[in-house]
């Protein structure tokens, strides 16, 4: 039988805490090792948009095409109820729908063989300068990308996700990592998305390492800023319970008693609010103390009391007692927010990579 406080952190106390630059160096000191770039690219490209109504017109496309095309894709356009009978809408039905779809694959198909003819083929201008050339013709903008990472590792404040940068590319990397500005055969890349084909190079390349405070300064102030919120509402928690199971019991919206058996909990059911987390926290406690500082949300946590403790059945807790550890281990796991997860495992200086993964550690009994 237990007593649950809850706690959430007001707006007014998270905005009251503030870093410095002497806490942002602090921060940095201690998360040095988690924060390794790796290596880094940024790209530059002209965008050629295949949805351009103008463009599309121009591309013809004939009822042979489209008859095929429905042919090839008629599952897209077949369903089934629930009573298992399949509906096949005609091609009538989806003639125009397959019009619109060829004529931009059209579309895509002209600009891919177009942006190859004027970057390799014979040319005047310099190879170094013909995608400038190009963007200037078409009277398009040449831009540059934000740094990313080729492998698909990411770093917060340092890049965006790669899968960000030429949204719906199939093979992106692939053909980013086989770029060589050194070389006119491999100088550009060309890669297409249903909607768009961009013309790509590399601009600038950045190895991996550590980046020193004033390279990380700015990048890192979010990060250290929710740590030191997630500190204070911590401590302020604490505190709490550091008067006693009387405080404990004082704070506004203490539940009544709640009585459960930890292996009943294991049907999944919802018996109570938090209840993976209350009953995680009331595992090892006796009558009258008072747990530790539990997270259950951003900016939420509580106390649990534990009022009573009767022993149950000693066979079946024999059985029982792994299992439930593990199963409550996990779903308290899914219920804690990813950010926290992340800035945690930053506090611990462990970067998470492509075959990382969290298991639960041995408890000693």
């Amino acid at each position: 039988t237990v007593k649950v406080a809850k706690f959430t952190q007001e707006k007014k106390d998270a905005d009251a805490v503030k870093v410095d630059d002497a806490a942002l160096r602090k921060w940095y000191e201690e998360n040095k090792k988690s924060l390794e770039l790796p290596e880094r690219v940024k790209i530059r490209f002209v965008k050629y948009n295949a949805a351009d109504p103008m463009v599309l017109a121009k591309m013809t496309v004939t009822e042979d095409e489209m008859r095929d095309r429905y042919d090839v894709t008629v599952d897209k356009y077949t369903s089934t109820d629930t009573n298992g009978v399949e509906t096949v809408k005609k091609f009538e039905e989806v003639k125009g729908e397959i019009e619109k779809e060829l004529r931009r694959i059209a579309v895509v198909q002209y600009f891919e063989t177009n942006l190859n003819v004027r970057v390799y083929g014979d040319s005047p201008v310099a190879a170094s300068a013909r995608l400038a050339a190009v963007a200037k013709e078409d009277g398009l903008k040449v831009e540059t990308s934000d740094w990313f990472s080729v492998d698909g590792a990411y770093q917060e404040g340092f890049m965006v996700p790669a899968s960000r940068v030429f949204p719906g590319v199939k093979g992106f990397s692939e053909v980013v990592a086989e770029l060589d500005p050194s070389s006119e055969d491999l100088r550009y890349g060309i890669v297409m998305s249903e909607n768009a084909v961009w013309l790509i190079e590399k601009a600038e390349t950045s190895p991996k390492h550590i980046p020193t405070f004033a390279e990380a300064k700015d990048a890192i102030r979010p990060r250290a800023l929710r740590a030191a919120k997630a500190d204070a509402f911590k401590a302020s928690v604490e505190a709490v319970a550091k008067k006693g199971v009387k405080a404990v019991e004082a704070v506004k919206g203490v539940s009544t008693n709640i009585t459960f058996t930890v292996a009943d909990l294991r049907a999944g059911a919802q018996s109570f609010e938090n209840q993976m987390a209350v009953a995680r926290a009331a595992m090892k406690l006796k009558k009258g103390e008072v747990s530790e500082f539990t997270l259950t949300g951003p900016g939420k946590a509580i106390l649990v009391v534990c009022e009573d403790r009767v022993a149950g059945d000693a066979a079946k807790a024999l059985v029982l007692r792994s299992q439930v550890r593990d199963d409550l281990a996990m779903l308290q796991l899914r219920q804690i927010p990813d950010d926290w997860k992340k800035w945690n495992l930053e506090r611990l200086g462990f970067q998470p990579g492509e075959i990382s993964s969290v298991e639960i550690a041995e408890e000693q009994e």
